[in-house]
């Protein structure tokens, strides 16, 4: 879990959607603000005031949050293969 100790070093990517942020650490996302709309990506619809994990299966390399979105895209390795991302919130959920 991110916590507020961790070293800004230990995060490649960080980005943000209307009221919500999105964190890689590790090649794993972490997910925090207004989860109205499942945005969060992590099951729930609960506010978050702390980041929370996302569980996805693949490492992931690259984020973007959006108005009530969030996306995720996998890393080379991913069996999904090129192309494919992760999306949840009010865009919907699953593979596009």
């Amino acid at each position: 879990m991110l916590t507020s100790t961790a070293k800004l070093d230990q995060i490649s990517k960080l980005a943000a959607g209307r009221a919500h942020s999105l964190a890689i650490r590790q090649g794993k996302v972490h997910a925090w603000g207004d989860n109205t709309y499942g945005q969060l990506g992590d099951g729930t619809k609960t506010k978050r005031s702390r980041p929370v994990p996302v569980s996805l299966p693949v490492a992931v390399v690259d984020i973007a949050g959006g108005r009530d979105h969030s996306l995720a895209v996998p890393g080379p390795t991913a069996a999904s293969g090129p192309g494919d991302a992760t999306t949840t919130g009010s865009s919907g959920s699953g593979r596009r």
